[in-house]
């Protein structure tokens, strides 16, 4: 009882503790955000009878609130907590208490302390008394030992429930004892019986899994409903690949591998899934896994497998929730069966829960050997040694990282050369250096983890190229010689005049004083320079100079002995420096055939070869230049237009080029290489695909080093049917795809054929469509014989149901198709032939080189050639291939057809001093096809621009301005023309043709691009206006004057525009000032700078005439002007026409005309000049004057009396530019007056008459001024 009330008393202490806590926290967080209220000084309550003794307890020990302690909760009368509403008014007042309630301090007093001090009290009842406690121990043991002894007593049964279960009942009870029947799971013994009720175990399942690589069973703790599955772990699977690259971060991680040792695996994820929830479920205990391979699984590849020393295969499970990994390999748990090829065949584990097993492969290698191929080669490229006779040397790579080998002990010993450097191409850059080193790197391909061998090539201590990876071992380094003398000059001839022993071919070296008398070899024979460092050398011979001072020079070559049956405008001449074209000279060339300066270095060989290829022409065809200026007389302007024309000039010729050299081959020939490649599916086998790879690399990477080759390749790949790759491909290319992983060599699926038809016929095509100049080799590379041919319709055919057994057939169809192949040469290799015999053919049994040998020599090819080898042997053969086609001599005899035009063409025309440029005019370019023709509806139908071939721009001619190039029709003293061709590849290029005029030279310039060629059905004219200058006005009127020749010069033939009638032209064989100075056209043609002189043009001066009277005083010219003067102009004769009254001015006395708008006085006629009336004051002159008008208006004046007989008159004659007026002057007579005599009448009457008229007047107008007024 004290244990029961101890215990609640307990409770009630925990529930007061857990609500004072809870009303702390609530308080505290709001008094965090409240306003605080005065607290009420007294607040009492009444609380219920509790409802258990736990609460009376706990309320009992509670005592009253005192005056002045901190209120409990507000409630109301039955207990419950109030709301503010519902407490009294004081509960409201500012006075009240918070709405916190009772405070901390309250509770501990009223409700902890008792309940505390009352536990306090039990305790110590029950503790205090020891007896109590011992006996109450002694009766518990008593009552448990009854317990057992009554238990010991029942009986019991099991009944089984047949599903591994037993249901137990009591046989012996008391009476009125109750007992309740129970279910248990049985309990077996080692032979699998129940020890309780008998039940026989039933035998463990076995869930299996099957694919077509592994069968997979689990026995052993099986859960109930449960199902297996089995998920192969792949990296091609999409759905696998994040976890292959888990499994393979670990089995790396948790596994060592030395450098010639590499890690591949096969993984599984294997679990229970629950049949009715699909959800992965966990074993019940252990499990037994095994897994039997239907068939080999090698995760290592084939790629090494002749090189495999030994394989270790380990088991791992990879724990997935703790990331650890367990090797249950060399356990008891795991059992693995390997056959004598290092390939599991069965394995059979124990564990007890399932995640990733792993099954790890561990290859151990043979020492890696890498064969270097050293080329020994000149600057040039050229072989020192035939490629076919270099040989490479093996080297084992050990596993010290810090071996280093230098490539001077790798230099050959070749007689009259000493070597330079070495290089090694990469990425198509040939990269030099000194020294290799070899590492190896970690990498991960294909499902494998392994070291990878790469050279890292040095220059001294700087790395210049790192981790160079080479495949199948096999790798080339080139060795660079230059001959072992200072300064060297070779000449090289090509055609006939390469086995001219006789001629000589002179040389002279200019710089330093060092080139007299100097010393050199010609092969064993010792010779000198002369005073003038002049020196001889026959076709194929050089000039070796030991010893040379530094410096700079130029060598020329001055000619060929005189003796000799051609000379060196038979040749077209090229000058090499250190192997760099230097100089060309086009057979025509007047041009002194001399090099550019080149420097001379101390220890370093400096090589000049100069080249003559012979040349012979024959002209078919041949347009001269023409170079015209016309011009075209403007009546209405009294000014020029000038035209000049120039149609570049064209001769077609039938070259015969010999550009096979003697000695050694610089010229590079052009090589179209069809490779066509086998990729049916049995070329992944023995490794072919990446022999084959490998060997390609190596034939384009010695073809990239030659110089010599301009190689472009077609790839032809073939299986049941071919394709041909779309374009030609640079050399560079070729090696880009080749050396790539996106190449695929073989085909991967099931196309097992191999058609040789099909192939051929790419062959075929290509051939016919390719019309260059260039050697067309085929390279036909396959590792089986002809087993598909095409039917009517295109479609691969063949007999038997995989197409890859050997068909007659099929070959026959292929022979048909290479009788038609006209190649240079037809290689084809075989790959793994054997010497096994085929079906019968022509009935005798066949091995497969002679069907490829036959097929190659069944083609039109001049060189063909069959071999057979192993896969591994690949790489060698296509070494020797590169030979010899690079070896072979390139060139021939070449025969083209070129036409050559001008280019780089200047026109000229600076005027004369008799012309200037008028100012205001347009300055305008024209550019015919005359191949098109014109007609009277339309002139201008030849024009570029009316062509859409090309766009004109006019210029605006300032003569005191600049070029101003607005490129449009604003421009200043500049016209352009835009020429729109296409080139080769289908794209409009432009080309602008200008015109300018320089107001510093007073020229005409017109300019062609750099470049550019003028087509010879193309003319080109600018067109500008001259006015002839002051200096022609003023020369010719003297000349006029002093009865000399008026002009100067006579205008060339055809000099006249061509549409102006021969009657009126002015300059062609006419006299006149000329309008040029010494105008030219300057172009570049057939190698040589022509300047062909232009026409000149003549202008002539027309002078306007103009004839002006001037009436004056008896003192004339230099009298005064009279005005008010009338003349009369009348024609002469009985009948005249035409008259005219003319009247002095008061400005100046000039006699104007009065004349209808837009008449004059006629010319060539004769008039009659008479006074009508004078000047006042001035007597009527009685002269009257003959003025005879010719044609152009001259006047001619005769002065005659009022006697009718000639009298002299005063003229001038001025000229202002091209006018010229004659001035004459008619004088007067002042009038005389008669003055009374003395003693006469005298005036007085007179002045009477005068006062009365004047008295008379006055009178008449007053009365007609009143009169007025009257009237208003």
């Amino acid at each position: 009882m004290k244990r029961n009330r101890l215990f609640n008393r307990i409770i009630s202490f925990t529930l007061v503790i857990a609500l004072y806590s809870s009303m702390s926290a609530s308080a505290y967080a709001e008094l965090e955000i409240a306003t605080p209220v005065p607290i009420v000084e007294e607040v009492t309550a009444e609380v219920t009878e509790p409802a258990n003794d736990v609460e009376a307890d706990a309320l009992d020990a509670q005592p009253a609130s005192e005056p002045g302690a901190e209120a409990d909760i507000p409630t109301d009368t039955t207990g419950e907590v109030t709301s503010p509403e519902a407490t009294s008014p004081e509960a409201t007042s500012p006075e009240a208490t918070s709405p916190e309630g009772t405070s901390g301090e309250g509770i501990v007093q009223d409700v902890i302390v008792p309940i505390v001090e009352e536990i306090k009290e039990t305790i110590e009842e029950i503790f205090s008394d020891d007896e109590n406690l011992d006996e109450a121990a002694e009766d518990e043991e008593d009552e448990e030992v009854d317990e057992e002894a009554k238990e010991e007593e029942k009986e019991y049964s099991y009944k089984s429930n047949k599903d591994g279960t037993h249901t137990v009942t009591c046989d012996n009870l008391e009476e009125g004892e109750e007992f309740e029947e129970y279910t248990e799971s049985c309990e077996y013994n080692d032979e699998g019986v129940c020890i309780k009720c008998g039940y026989h175990r039933p035998p463990e399942p076995i869930l299996t899994y099957e694919d077509d690589e592994v069968i997979v069973k689990v026995s052993g703790a099986v859960p109930e409903n449960a199902d297996l599955k089995v998920t192969p772990i792949k990296a091609d699977v999409e759905e696998t690949v994040d976890a292959f690259n888990q499994v393979k971060d670990k089995v790396v991680e948790n596994t060592e591998i030395d450098y010639y040792e590499s890690l591949a695996f096969v993984a599984y994820d294997i679990s229970f899934v629950s049949i009715e929830t699909n959800e992965v479920i966990e074993p019940n205990g252990d499990v037994t896994v095994s897994m039997e391979y239907k068939k080999q699984v090698n995760p290592i590849g084939d790629e090494k497998k002749d090189k495999i020393e030994s394989i270790d295969i380990s088991l791992l499970h990879i724990d997935e929730e703790t990331q650890t990994v367990e090797t249950l390999t060399g356990t008891d748990k795991a059992i693995l069966e390997i056959d004598s090829n290092s390939v599991l065949t069965r394995a059979e584990f124990t564990n007890d829960s399932f995640s990733p097993y792993v099954f790890v492969y561990k290859t151990n290698y043979q020492e890696e050997t890498i064969n270097i191929y050293f080329d020994s080669i000149t600057k040039d490229g050229d072989n020192l040694v035939n490629i076919q006779d270099e040989t490479t040397k093996p080297f084992t790579i050990t596993r010290d990282t810090d071996r280093s080998d230098n490539v001077e002990q790798f230099k050959d010993s070749i007689e009259g050369y000493r070597f330079i450097e070495a290089g090694y191409m990469v990425n198509g850059e040939m990269v030099k250096f000194d020294n290799f080193r070899y590492t190896f790197t970690r990498v991960y391909s294909s499902g494998r983890t392994y070291y990878y061998p790469s050279l890292q090539l040095y220059l001294g201590n700087t790395k210049v190229a790192g981790n160079l990876e080479f495949e199948n071992q096999q790798i080339i380094i080139y060795m660079f010689y230059e001959k072992d003398v200072a300064f060297s000059v070779s000449k090289i001839v090509t055609g006939p005049p390469a086995a001219d022993t006789d001629t000589e071919y002179q040389f002279q070296l200019s710089g330093s004083d060092g080139v007299k008398n100097k010393q050199y070899k010609n092969g064993e024979n010792t010779y000198s320079t002369d005073s003038e460092g002049k020196f001889t050398l026959k076709a194929g011979e050089s000039a070796d100079f030991a010893t040379f001072t530094p410096g700079t020079y130029t060598i020329t070559e001055l000619g060929i002995s005189t003796e000799a049956d051609y000379t060196i405008h038979n040749f077209k001449t090229k000058i090499f420096i250190n192997g760099v074209q230097d100089k060309e000279y086009a057979p025509e060339s007047e041009a002194v055939r001399q090099s550019n300066s080149f420097t001379v270095e101390e220890g370093k060989l400096t090589e000049v070869k100069i080249k003559n290829y012979y040349y012979t022409k024959l002209i078919e065809s041949q347009k001269e230049a023409v170079s015209s200026k016309y011009l075209r007389y403007n009546e209405k302007t009294d000014d020029y237009q000038i035209q000049i024309k120039f149609t570049g000039p064209e001769i077609v010729k039938k070259e015969t080029s010999y550009e096979t050299e003697a000695q050694d081959v610089m010229t590079a020939k052009d090589v179209h290489i069809t490779y066509v490649v086998d990729r049916s599916y049995s070329m992944r086998t023995n490794s072919r695909a990446s022999h084959m790879q490998q060997a390609s690399k190596t034939l384009a990477e010695i073809m990239k080093t030659k110089k010599n080759v301009n190689a472009s390749w077609k790839i032809v790949d073939f299986g049941s049917n071919a394709v041909s790759s779309p374009n030609w491909m640079s050399t560079d290319a070729f090696y880009d795809e080749v050396k790539g992983s996106d190449f695929a060599w073989y085909y991967t699926g099931n196309d097992g054929g191999t058609n040789y038809e099909a192939a051929l016929l790419q062959v075929k095509n290509i051939l016919d469509n390719d019309n260059s100049d260039a050697q067309k080799i085929v390279i036909f590379l396959t590792d089986g014989l002809s087993t598909v041919w095409l039917n009517d319709n295109g479609v691969p055919t063949w007999y038997n149901s995989t197409g890859n057994s050997f068909e007659p057939k099929a070959y026959r169809e292929a022979l048909a198709v290479i009788q038609n192949l006209k190649p240079d040469a037809f290689y084809s290799i075989g790959v793994d032939f054997g010497n096994d015999t085929y079906k019968t053919y022509d009935g005798v049994a066949r091995n497969a080189e002679w069907f490829l040998t036959n097929l190659t020599n069944n083609s039109k090819a001049t060189t063909k050639k069959t071999s057979t080898v192993t896969a591994d042997k690949l790489v060698s053969l296509f070494k020797d291939l590169a030979g010899v086609i690079s070896a072979t001599e390139t060139g021939g005899t070449i025969e083209n057809t070129v036409a050559y035009h001008a280019e780089d063409v200047l026109i000229n025309d600076p005027l004369s001093d008799y012309v200037d440029i008028k100012d205001g005019s347009k300055l305008y370019i024209g550019i015919r096809d005359t191949n098109i023709p014109i007609t009277a509806d339309d002139p201008n139908a030849n024009e570029l621009q009316n062509l859409g071939r090309g766009k004109w721009r006019n210029g605006i001619i300032d003569s005191t301005s600049e070029v101003v190039n607005n490129h449009d029709d604003t421009s200043i003293n500049i016209a352009e023309y835009d020429i729109y061709e296409t080139d080769e590849s289908g794209n409009t290029v432009t080309y602008t043709v200008s015109a300018y005029y320089d107001k510093d030279s007073r020229s005409i310039k017109m300019i062609y691009p750099e470049g550019y060629q003028l087509p010879a059905n193309y003319s080109f004219a600018v067109s500008f206006i001259v006015v002839p200058s002051d200096k022609a006005y003023e020369e010719y009127y003297q000349h006029q004057q002093s009865g000399e020749e008026l002009y100067n010069a006579v205008g060339d033939p055809f000099t006249d525009h061509v549409d102006v009638p021969e009657e009126n032209w002015t300059s062609s064989g006419k006299p006149g000032f000329h309008s040029n100075k010494d105008a030219k056209v300057t172009y570049d043609f057939c190698g040589n700078t022509i300047k062909d002189e232009l026409p000149h043009p003549v202008i002539q001066v027309r002078f306007k005439y103009q004839w002006e009277i001037y009436k004056t005083d008896a003192d004339g010219k230099s009298g005064v002007r009279l005005d008010g003067a009338q003349f009369l102009l009348k024609e002469a004769g009985d009948n005249p026409e035409f008259a005219y009254v003319g009247t002095s001015d008061e400005d100046d006395g000039k006699v104007s005309w009065s004349l209808a708008s837009g008449t004059v006085i006629k010319t060539n006629k004769t008039y009659m000049l008479t006074e009508v009336s004078a000047p006042t004051g001035y007597a009527k002159s009685g002269e009257y004057w003959e003025i005879v008008l010719d044609q152009e208006n001259k006047p001619t004046v005769t002065a005659y009396t009022p006697q009718a007989e000639p009298t002299a008159y005063e003229s001038e004659v001025v000229r202002n530019k091209n006018i010229i007026t004659y001035k004459f002057y008619y004088k007067n007579e002042r009038q005389a007056i008669d003055l009374p005599n003395t003693g006469g009448s005298g005036t007085g009457k007179t002045n009477a008459i005068g006062f009365t008229l004047i008295a008379l007047s006055a009178f008449i107008f007053v009365r007609y001024r009143k009169r007025i007024k009257k009237v208003f």
